[in-house]
């Protein structure tokens, strides 16, 4: 049998790798001397602990977010998403839905008691979830109205806001 340049190059190749320690299963621990090392997924060693919420029930969630113009901003999503009427629209008027930077949101968002008494807005909470209520503030035995969803995620934000007065 007659070697050739090419039968040397795979027989080398071949003994090279059968030399190779084999990977270690992804799951495995290395040990270094006597002492243990896991090599659990970074993610656990370094998972941040979930926000503690000031409010857990909805109704002292509203009353805090109702009055004050720096908890709305705490408590509103970044996006906010903003619904509304175009009347421009033609042919007719036409709801539209913006993605509204957190930065461009004006504050507050939310009227408290006097200014809905002053604009003859009633207040009407629904609750659409375990983790979800709809706030509407509107003009009784009318159409006009505003919509406030909030969403635990874990803690109560505001996500959308829809506005349908003209």
């Amino acid at each position: 049998m007659r070697i050739t340049p090419c039968t040397t190059l795979l027989t080398l190749l071949l003994a090279l790798a059968a030399c190779t320690p084999a990977a270690a299963p992804a799951d495995a621990q290395t040990t270094t001397g006597a002492t243990p090392v896991d090599n659990a997924p970074a993610a656990a060693a370094t998972a941040t602990p979930a926000p503690t919420c000031e409010d857990a029930d909805f109704p002292a969630f509203l009353a805090r977010f109702a009055g004050n113009a720096d908890v709305q901003r705490a408590s509103t999503a970044d996006p906010l998403v903003m619904d509304s009427i175009d009347s421009e629209a033609t042919p007719e008027p036409r709801r539209v839905s913006k993605r509204v930077p957190l930065a461009e949101v004006e504050f507050p968002v939310f009227f408290d008691a006097s200014r809905r008494e002053a604009e003859g807005l009633q207040e009407t909470v629904t609750e659409l979830g375990s983790a979800e209520y709809e706030v509407t503030h509107g003009i009784p035995d009318s159409d006009a109205q505003i919509r406030f969803n909030f969403r635990a995620d874990p803690c109560w934000k505001l996500v959308r806001v829809s506005n349908d007065l003209i």
